[in-house]
């Protein structure tokens, strides 16, 4: 039987270009389009997902076993009833479910609106249980449809630019994206590789592309200087990412764990739109993996060191560095 090259289609025509000049436009090409995909993925995930992430809430700094779900719903139902008297109908109250934590440090309340919800926002320091001022906020990897749709609209628009030669609105459209220019690969191309016939057992290793893949986060060297980003591996199963309750207590662990050593400034671990799929997508994209940025590079170092080697449910914590490009494109997928 003759061999099928599986990596066949992620070849194309990409055959060498002589002129340096094309060789570094085609690594542009190639990296805006990654950028175009991911950023197309994440408006996708949002608006699967807005059904139940754009009406849920994250209440914290509750008073540790003290507040009780029913506190929370009380609280919730009567204002919504106050800000939405014309939503509001007979055996259907604003708050659908509470989730408290199960040490009752924080819980997640689901509304019956994504108005709701916004409208729950404006109640963080406001308003308090027994005498301490609740936080309320978005979940953690909240994305806003609108936003996630506009800025794939704008990669896309980045993209024709590009190709059109049109410079000026290529960085308008990627201001609006939010992402980098495009770099040129700074390795010059090897050559030709030679194709060979699959291992016994295995496929062949898919073939250099000439840039990094886009989502996936390259680990740095020993001597790299530290960023301001960290990806942690080995915190986050299957079962973390089913469960909400586990999920929830993983970002919590790393927020206390990671703050230790210094101020983050956010906590991301990807989570697929639907927790029950976790363990057939587990290992795919960056589905088992954790992301902390951090206000400065030094406190970044000190939480890579005290974390990576540790161990986490008997399994060894792995940290590596990132650039912010890697961190935000892993972070959106």
């Amino acid at each position: 039987m003759a061999y099928v090259d599986p990596y066949a289609a992620l070849r194309g025509n990409a055959a060498t270009p002589a002129d340096p000049e094309e060789l570094a436009k085609q690594m542009q090409e190639q990296q805006l389009r990654a950028r175009q995909m991911v950023l197309q993925q994440q408006a996708a995930s949002a608006t699967a997902a807005a059904s139940k992430t754009q009406r849920e809430v994250y209440v914290g700094n509750l008073v540790s076993g003290l507040v009780a779900e029913e506190a929370l719903r009380q609280l919730f139902n009567s204002t919504m009833r106050a800000a939405f008297p014309d939503k509001v109908m007979p055996g259907f109250d604003p708050v659908v479910t509470v989730s408290l934590h199960s040490e009752g440090r924080y819980a997640f309340v689901e509304l019956r609106t994504p108005e709701m919800a916004s409208a729950a926002l404006s109640l963080s320091n406001q308003v308090q249980l027994l005498g301490q001022p609740i936080s309320v906020g978005r979940p953690s990897g909240y994305v806003d449809p609108m936003q996630a749709q506009t800025a794939a609209a704008a990669a896309s628009a980045a993209l024709a630019a590009f190709k059109a030669g049109d410079t000026a609105t290529m960085e308008t459209q990627m201001g609006i994206a939010g992402i980098g220019p495009p770099q040129p690969s700074l390795t010059p191309p090897g050559p030709p590789q030679q194709q060979l016939p699959p291992p016994p057992g295995g496929l062949p290793p898919p073939p250099s592309m000439g840039i990094s893949p886009p989502v996936t986060a390259v680990m740095t060297s020993p001597g790299e200087a530290p960023t301001l980003y960290l990806q942690v591996e080995g915190m986050v199963t299957a079962e973390v990412l089913a469960d909400d309750e586990e999920y929830n207590e993983v970002i919590e662990d790393l927020k206390e764990e990671c703050g230790k050593h210094g101020p983050i400034t956010s906590v991301v671990v990807p989570r697929p739109p639907n927790p029950a799929a976790s363990a057939a997508v587990f290992g795919q994209q960056n589905y088992g993996k954790a992301y902390v940025s951090f206000a400065d590079a030094g406190s970044a170092a000190k939480a890579k060191d005290a974390v990576h080697g540790r161990l986490f449910a008997g399994i060894t914590v792995v940290v590596t560095y990132l650039s912010a490009e890697q961190f935000a494109i892993a972070c959106a997928s």
